[in-house]
């Protein structure tokens, strides 16, 4: 789910001599869905509501205690990302992640934990998670890993875009192709 926000930045301004002020710029940022699954309840607030998601492109849509709730949710839902904890008490990351590529969502799924076993990394291998972010998470670290898979989920959508022009492009040829031979047989008809 893509949600399109416009922000108007009224600090970027040029403050002329004479004391006019003039908006350089106005954007829009696009946002994509986000949602958080971490066991430990001031863990996940800090997630939810500490982090600026804005700043990377993505809006919380959801958080959750445990796995177990997030399939619920998948079953009506595709978000674009989804950052859970491994290790939950009935459901966990993992099986969030197994879910996901076995229903072949688009959703890309980023692993968050406090252990760094093998085991985990080879099935999020297995799973095609995105990314493993190890607690306790820095800052700098999540920007990293959020700002490029801002970038996959734009390149895809533009990719998207890009096949459906070309399928609708393709259609109208096959169309006019069809006129033109309907028209050649026509006129071959009224020759005779």
């Amino acid at each position: 789910m893509k949600y399109l926000i416009f922000v108007w930045f009224l600090p970027i301004m040029n403050i002329r001599q004479n004391g006019s002020v003039r908006l350089l710029r106005h954007w829009r940022l696009q946002m994509y869905s986000l949602i958080i699954v971490e066991d430990e309840l001031i863990a996940r607030e800090r997630l939810t509501h500490m982090v600026k998601w804005e700043t990377f492109g993505f809006h919380v849509d959801a958080a959750f205690s445990d796995g177990r709730e997030v399939l619920d949710y998948l079953k009506y839902n595709t978000p674009d990302v989804i950052l859970t904890d491994i290790k939950m008490t009935h459901t966990s990351g993992l099986d969030v992640a197994k879910y996901v590529s076995e229903h072949s969502m688009a959703t890309k799924v980023v692993f968050l934990s406090g252990y760094e076993e093998f085991e985990y990394a080879k099935r999020a291998i297995e799973y095609h998670v995105s990314d493993y972010l190890s607690k306790p998470i820095s800052l700098p670290r999540l920007k990293e890993v959020f700002s490029r898979i801002f970038d996959q989920l734009k390149q895809q959508e533009q990719q998207e875009q890009l096949t459906q022009a070309v399928q609708g492009a393709q259609g109208a040829v096959s169309t006019q192709e069809t006129a033109l031979i309907d028209a050649k047989a026509e006129l071959q008809r009224i020759k005779e």
